[in-house]
């Protein structure tokens, strides 16, 4: 503000500042799915609070944790927890001091995971104790699981393999489940030095290249199901392709995170 006095200008400023004076703690609470999930059983998380300091906490500590779509609470246990749940909302409390940097005994939060339950499931957890809590941003955690279909491969050659001639590989992929695979799925296959490729052939497979072999196949692959074969032939084209036969293993090089399913053979 400006105030005048005669033929002088007076500045006048004023600034409130608020400062928190009550004890302060920061809390931070980490949360994880244990094992793989499968749909129509039990499975469970691990939770933990931290005290980052610079006080002691004196609790209690709660956890809260609403389930979501296709968890359902079935018991939580823990050195000093203890829980209880009204439908999807979960709560849980730790008794006892938290001192500055531990870490409290780890809550086992067993839930049930519906048949019906969606592909993906992210679950989160908040927790907060009897202190100002500075650091607000880690008092939240979540944990995401993705329900996948356990793929498996073999190669088989049929007939004697010789120089100068052709052979026909059989290649197969069959699900493991415990899901449903809703493809693609797809086969790299490396031909190894001494083979060239003639043909490929099987229903639902498309395959393109020469020396490195790509085949997708489209459609679902039920739980328990083997794909149809996909049928390679090739030829042998030098002596040195006996050996390169010993070597040419097939093996699954399974890639859960990055759609379409890889293996490579």
């Amino acid at each position: 503000s400006i105030i005048s006095s005669g033929q002088d200008h007076v500045f006048r400023s004023a600034e409130v500042l608020s400062c928190h004076n009550s004890p302060t703690t920061d809390l931070s609470v980490t949360l994880a799915h244990n094992g793989t999930f499968v749909k129509g059983q039990n499975g469970s998380y691990n939770v933990a609070v931290t005290n980052n300091g610079p006080m002691d906490e004196p609790g209690p500590i709660t956890v809260t944790d609403t389930l979501p779509a296709g968890l359902t609470y079935v018991s939580g246990s823990g050195t000093n927890w203890s829980c209880s749940a009204s439908g999807p909302s979960v709560t849980c409390s730790y008794t006892g001091t938290l001192a500055n940097g531990a870490t409290t005994p780890a809550l086992t939060l067993t839930v049930a995971v519906a048949a019906n339950a969606p592909s993906s499931i992210t679950n989160s957890v908040h927790a907060t104790g009897t202190l100002f809590d500075n650091v607000p941003a880690n008092n939240t955690a979540s944990d995401t699981f993705t329900f996948e279909a356990d793929l498996g491969i073999t190669m088989t050659n049929s007939g004697n393999f010789s120089v100068g001639q052709n052979s026909t590989f059989t290649i197969t992929v069959n699900n493991n489940g415990p899901l449903d695979e809703p493809g693609p799925i797809t086969v790299v296959d490396n031909l190894p030095g001494g083979l060239s490729l003639i043909s490929f052939s099987g229903t639902n497979w498309s395959c393109s290249g020469t020396t490195t072999l790509t085949c997708t196949y489209t459609g679902t692959l039920a739980n328990g199901a083997t794909a149809p074969a996909l049928t390679r032939r090739g030829k042998g084209w030098d002596e040195g392709v006996a050996d390169a036969w010993s070597l040419y293993d097939c093996s699954v090089n399974f890639l859960p995170s990055a759609p379409p399913r890889a293996f490579r053979s």
